[in-house]
C-alpha cells in the first residue's frame, strides 16, 4: 500500500478497500476503538484518570516514548491526596531536560480499557501524557485515516 501511495500519489479503490477490510479485522478481535483528535500533529485522547479523591476525564497525549504515563499536578491534586515530598521520585529524560517526578498510584481508564498503575506527576506543567506502560499486555494500533486507536488484548 505504501509502495503504491509513493509511487502514484494516489489511493486506488483496491488500496481503500484493503484499508477498510484491514481495520475490520482489528474490530472482528474484540478490538475497542476509541477515537481521538489531533493538535500540532499529537494525538489527544479522553482519558479517565481516578483517585480517592475523585475522578476527571482529561484529554491526555498520547505519547508510545513516554515509558510512563504522567499526570499534571493541578490532576494529582484533584484525584488524590499524597504527600508528594515524602513519595518515591523517578527522574525522566524530557525533551526539555531532566524532570524529577513525585510517582503515585491512580486508576486510568480509556474506552472501557482500565489499568491500576503507577504514575509520574509532571511538576514542571499542566501537560499530561499516556506513556506505553498503559498498554501493557496489549497491542495497540493507531489508524490516522479514521482517527482512531484500536486496543485488544495480546
Amino acid at each position: 500500500a505504501l509502495k503504491e501511495l509513493k509511487e502514484t500519489q494516489h489511493a486506488s479503490e483496491r488500496l481503500m478497500a484493503g484499508a477498510q477490510e484491514s481495520g475490520a479485522v482489528f474490530r472482528r478481535f474484540d478490538s475497542i476503538q476509541i477515537q481521538f483528535t489531533t493538535k500540532g500533529g499529537h494525538i489527544f485522547m479522553p482519558v479517565t484518570v481516578t483517585g480517592e479523591s475523585g475522578v476527571y476525564e482529561v484529554p491526555m497525549m498520547l505519547d508510545t516514548g513516554a515509558s510512563m504515563t504522567m499526570i499534571s499536578l493541578d490532576l494529582e491534586g484533584k484525584t488524590g491526596r499524597e504527600d508528594l515530598n515524602a513519595a518515591s521520585k523517578e527522574t525522566f529524560s524530557t525533551a526539555n531536560g531532566l524532570l524529577d517526578c513525585p510517582v503515585v498510584s491512580r486508576t486510568i481508564a480509556l474506552g472501557g480499557v482500565e489499568n491500576r498503575q503507577k504514575v509520574a506527576v509532571n511538576t514542571r506543567d499542566n501537560l499530561s501524557l499516556l506513556g506505553v506502560d498503559f498498554f501493557k499486555g496489549k497491542d495497540y494500533l493507531i489508524d490516522t485515516a479514521t482517527s482512531s486507536i484500536y486496543i485488544w488484548i495480546k
